[in-house]
């Protein structure tokens, strides 16, 4: 099954000549080898609307299938604006504006699996983590029975640039009244990667009550690391409370092309007009951080927040005016599916940042800043005026002894180590609930 017909067609293809290499006859594959929408199947609403009960009418007569097998496509929800209206009216109860594409995928799968059936997919496992996730992670928990969860963590099983968090999820299609989930975490591949699953077939697991798996996040630990993570956790005081709850995320701008520019640029603006020094700032990136230290790299955001009046800064306006078309708001009119060249919708103005950055005042204190993924502490200090982007978030405070204790071991053993690999860019790190030390008072 497959939206590509393309590549149903050279799956056919790659079938057939497997058979004529062993001299078989040659069947007719188009009742089994679909070419559609797997997760839509509104005619209105998709391209390629694909109706599973009319396609399989002989399966769903027996109530759907035994097992579902998959890989479902890793695309992030940035790029999902033109289909995100079409998602809410099919799962209306399990829509997240912010899902990634295979979260869908997973509900899809057990509303076509019978009663008792089975499920089985190579996925993403950023949904154990993010806020993104967390419908996904509800609806598993509570109307599944996962039998199995193998984690490789951020090893690179696809030979892809990017990082995916790859895992192996299997689920029954059944309530989960006390059953365990059977874990595995796969810390290195081996040299001929065809040798995987042996390796995997051959790790060592542990069971993991799936009730005990919560609603901000799954950890799978073994009962005496829990043990000894809630013994932590029960001194103290939350990290929200040592730093009032002023944990902010970075800058989000949108089109990062206008709005982050270099040395040259900036000295540009300033020339062809002095005030333009006013909404240029010193910026770091999430690569910039590293442990207690960050690595400035001259780079600069032009920080026009809701409220300004772009006319008072003709060369930002100039220089901002060359990306318009990209920058504009997506109008609430626009027709469904058709698709808009600019920026999501929202109040804000086409030159304008498009987060409503109303915690502004932050930057221009000291602060500490960390990294949202990462696979070590990277924490630093940061002065006065600089701002970062969205990869990072910020606690407004420039003590050295809390950034000493956010560099310690206990809070990476306690929280980061694994909040910090959920790969989603809407994920926030659970460090809002890591409990300090009975001595930080």
């Amino acid at each position: 099954m497959d939206i590509e017909k393309t590549s149903v067609e050279l799956t056919k293809l790659s079938l057939w000549l497997r058979l004529v290499h062993y001299k078989k006859p040659l069947p007719l594959l188009e009742k089994n080898i679909k070419n559609g929408d797997s997760i839509v199947g509104d005619d209105a609403k998709s391209e390629h609307p694909f109706v599973w009960q009319e396609q399989f009418e002989q399966v769903f007569a027996q109530g759907g299938f035994d097992v579902v097998i998959g890989n479902p496509p890793y695309v992030r929800q940035e790029l999902l604006a033109p289909i995100k209206p079409m998602l809410a009216s099919h799962y209306p109860d399990f829509y997240n504006g912010v899902a990634d594409l295979y979260a869908y995928f997973f509900r899809k799968g057990f509303q076509i699996l019978k009663p008792g059936g089975y499920l089985g997919f190579i996925s993403s496992s950023t949904f154990t983590k993010t806020s993104s996730g967390e419908n996904l992670r509800k609806y598993l928990r509570d109307n599944t029975s996962i039998l199995e969860f193998i984690d490789f963590g951020d090893l690179d099983v696809w030979n892809s640039e990017a990082t995916n968090y790859p895992c192996i999820f299997i689920a029954q299609n059944a309530s989960p009244d006390g059953q365990a989930v059977d874990f595995k975490e796969v810390v290195e591949l081996p040299p001929d990667k065809s040798e995987t699953m042996a390796l995997v077939a051959n790790s060592k697991s542990f069971e993991v009550l799936q009730a005990r798996l919560g609603d901000d996040s799954w950890n799978f630990d073994k009962p005496e690391v829990e043990a000894l993570r809630k013994k932590i956790f029960g001194k103290g005081r939350p990290l929200k409370d040592v730093v009032n709850g002023q944990i902010y995320r970075g800058i989000l701008t949108g089109l990062n092309e206008a709005f982050i520019i270099d040395k040259a640029t900036k000295d540009r603006l300033i020339r062809e007009d002095t005030k333009s020094s006013e909404l240029i700032k010193p910026f770091l990136v999430g690569r910039d951080l590293k442990q207690w230290h960050y690595d400035y790299q001259d780079r600069y955001l032009i920080f026009t927040r809701r409220g300004i009046d772009i006319e008072q800064y003709p060369a930002i306006k100039a220089h901002l005016e060359q990306f318009r078309e990209r920058l504009e708001p997506k109008p609430s009119d626009w027709p469904s599916g058709k698709t808009w060249p600019g920026r999501k919708p929202g109040p804000y103005k086409w030159f304008e940042i498009q987060d409503n950055i109303a915690y502004y005042k932050a930057f221009e204190e000291p602060k500490i800043v960390y990294v949202e993924i990462t696979s070590s502490s990277k924490f630093s200090i940061v002065p006065s005026g600089v701002y970062t982007e969205a990869t990072t978030f910020i606690m407004q405070s420039g003590d050295w002894w809390l950034l000493a204790i956010m560099m310690s071991r206990i809070p990476w053993f306690c929280s980061f180590r694994r909040e910090l690999q959920a790969n989603s860019s809407q994920s926030q790190p659970r460090q809002r609930n890591l409990r300090l030390s009975s001595t930080v008072r």
